[in-house]
Order: C-alpha cells, then sequence, then structure tokens
C-alpha cells in the first residue's frame, strides 16, 4: 500500500509549509502518481494541488510505501 504525501506552500506571501497527507491509500505506486497528477494543474512554473475546490501551491510530492503491519 501506498500513500501520497504533499508539501505544500501556503499563507501571505507563501510564507507557510504543510504537509500534507492524502487520506485514501492506494494499492500502487502507479495509482498513487496517477491520482496526485489528476488534482494538479501548472501556471507559469508553478504546480497547484486542488483541496476542496482550492488551489493550493505544491512544493514537493511523493507516493511513500506503507509498512506491513505484523
Amino acid at each position: 500500500m501506498f500513500e501520497a504525501l504533499i508539501i505544500l506552500i501556503t499563507g501571505l506571501n507563501h510564507q507557510k509549509v504543510v504537509k500534507y497527507v492524502v487520506k485514501q491509500k492506494f494499492i500502487s505506486y502507479q495509482s498513487c502518481e496517477e491520482y496526485v497528477k489528476s488534482r494538479t494543474s501548472y501556471d507559469n512554473d508553478n504546480a497547484y494541488y486542488h483541496i476542496d475546490n482550492e488551489k493550493v501551491k505544491v512544493y514537493i510530492h511523493y507516493c511513500n510505501k506503507l509498512k506491513e503491519k505484523q
């Protein structure tokens, strides 16, 4: 299983960095990447993630493999 982690830049004048974890879990790395890409737009060399009809600037995103519970 994988989870999508997105580091966002928010706040007035983009001064705040926030870690955002997508609640949905993914079976494969590819499905995680596709999910993030489908909710990301680009404008003048900036990437924006869409959360609840809001565009938030993305610093970096990655899909993290979750450790299996034993």
